[in-house]
This record gives C-alpha cells, sequence and structure tokens, in this order.
C-alpha cells in the first residue's frame, strides 16, 4: 500500500488556482488515518472470520 501524504487540491478547481502547489499534510495525520483505517479493516475481518467459524461449528 502506498503511502500518500500529499492531497491533491488541483482537481475540480480554476486552472488559476491549479499552479497553486498541492498541500501536503504532516506525516503523523496520514499515519493515524491510515492507522485508523487499517483498524476498521482488522475488526471486520475478525467479524467476518468469527462467523464464518461459527457456521463452520454450526
Amino acid at each position: 500500500m502506498m503511502c500518500r501524504n500529499v492531497v491533491a487540491t488541483g482537481a475540480g478547481r480554476p486552472a488559476a488556482e491549479k499552479g497553486r502547489r498541492p498541500r501536503v499534510e504532516h506525516h503523523a495525520v496520514v499515519r493515524r488515518r491510515v492507522r485508523q483505517a487499517d483498524h476498521r479493516i482488522g475488526q471486520q475481518l475478525q467479524a467476518v472470520q468469527r462467523a464464518a467459524a461459527m457456521a463452520v461449528k454450526g
């Protein structure tokens, strides 16, 4: 998974504003957001695995 810490603000803007350099977020902020997403995905995966185990046990 690529860690993109540059948020492109150019899209959907007037051409005059496109020349401005994209806003770079603080890396810690990005890392925290990635970790939160990871945690959420992990929890979902765990729930699915638990459901599968229950189904197998019957």
